[in-house]
């Protein structure tokens, strides 16, 4: 929000006349007493300004393209003040000219924070997507009620963030705010990335994370085994709405696509090569490509819900990722699971029973997922009891 005092009006600077006989116009910010003008680069003659409206006064082409420029100004000047105003405590005229000239150092965290929130939304679909603008933000909500609540401040200089900083954070993070493990570094992870971000624009010399350590908890991610996805394709399933929830589930059982891939999974996606169809997608979350056979059972719930899909639009109809994690602990209720199921679980099943169980590569497993690194997709692919049995059995046949 705008302080109360704030103002900014245009006017024609007549003691700086140009040699054409025009006066250059200026816009004038006032706010706590103190005012700056800054050049429009824009001018006019003196008798075609109206000084009621702050604006030219004539019907001409040229005088309305000089007025809409002239809103485009005051347009940004109040952007600049309102992203000040979130950002500091105290800011003056002089800041806002500074900011538009791109002349503007930012100072606090939570400043850049904001700055950095803001240019990432400019850069989502080339390298970046919704869902970490959305991290972003509840990172700096969660930095936001720890400056107040632990420091009684809005904002703290970047150079004063240090290694204890990041210790009393996390430690909010975990205790006072509930977060477990892994999801407060989640948060520190995305600190890190901003304080990097800082470093590289020389707003610090030095990234206190370079000498802290995250540390992670082990988890072992969920999957259906074979006989509970047999159960679960099997399921006479009559409500419609459930029964959709079921397909989309088992449909990223057998392409191991996460939820936002098949949201927006379309025809243009599925390739004939060799014979063969083929979804060929980049992933939503990285723009990496997903390369992956498309298995009959996951052909069948395309061609079951065809009728359904729009020319150039989305090949399944899909609900919001609220709604079908619900319908899924709905699903699970049916086939008499004691696991919850989401709707990554069907990812985590790809990786294990689908493809791990069978004998699939991890390579071929980690182009089919669209990683980047084997390592990522080990976190995925758990080996399973029958695979190690199999693997075990070959030993003992080859020493019998």
């Amino acid at each position: 929000m705008l302080p109360s005092d704030f103002q900014c009006y245009f006017f024609l600077r007549t003691s700086k006349m140009l040699k054409n006989g025009e006066a250059p116009i200026y816009i004038r910010v006032k706010l706590a007493g103190a005012r700056k003008d800054i050049s429009t680069n824009l001018s006019c003659i003196p008798e075609r300004w109206c000084n009621e409206m702050k604006m030219v006064n004539g019907i001409q082409k040229k005088d309305q393209e000089i007025n809409n420029t002239l809103m485009q100004w005051k347009i940004k000047v109040k952007e600049a003040a309102e992203f000040l105003a979130r950002t500091k405590e105290y800011f003056e005229p002089s800041d806002i000219r500074d900011y538009l000239e791109g002349e503007y150092k930012v100072s606090g965290l939570v400043e850049f924070f904001e700055l950095r929130i803001s240019e990432i939304h400019t850069m989502i679909g080339r390298g970046y997507s919704r869902s970490t603008i959305i991290n972003y933000k509840s990172t700096l909500k969660h930095i936001r009620t720890f400056l107040d609540q632990k420091l009684r401040r809005s904002d703290i200089p970047l150079p004063g963030i240090s290694y204890a900083f990041l210790e009393s954070f996390i430690s909010f993070l975990k205790i006072e705010q509930g977060c477990q493990t892994n999801t407060a570094n989640k948060y520190m992870r995305t600190l890190r990335a901003v304080l990097y971000e800082a470093k590289r624009k020389d707003l610090i010399t030095q990234n206190p994370f370079e000498k802290y350590s995250l540390k992670y908890e082990r988890k072992t991610r969920g999957y259906l085994t074979e006989t509970e996805l047999q159960t679960l394709m099997d399921k006479e399933i009559t409500i419609e709405r459930i029964a959709m929830v079921r397909d989309l589930f088992v449909f990223s059982c057998f392409t191991g696509l996460a939820y936002s891939d098949v949201k927006s999974l379309q025809n243009k996606h599925i390739i004939e090569r060799n014979n063969a169809k083929w979804i060929i997608k980049p992933r939503q979350k990285s723009n990496v490509d997903s390369v992956i056979p498309l298995l009959p059972q996951a052909e069948r719930i395309l061609d079951r819900h065809t009728p359904y899909s729009t020319p150039g639009g989305a090949l399944l109809p899909t609900p919001t990722n609220q709604k079908v994690n619900a319908y899924l602990k709905e699903i699970g209720d049916i086939c008499g699971f004691t696991k919850d199921l989401t709707f990554h679980m069907a990812r985590h099943t790809f990786a294990t029973t689908v493809t791990l169980a069978n004998n699939v590569p991890i390579e071929s497993i980690s182009k089919m997922l669209g990683h980047t690194t084997i390592k990522t997709t080990q976190i995925y692919a758990k080996v399973v009891e029958n695979k190690l049995l199999q693997d075990i059995q070959m030993v003992n046949d080859r020493f019998k």
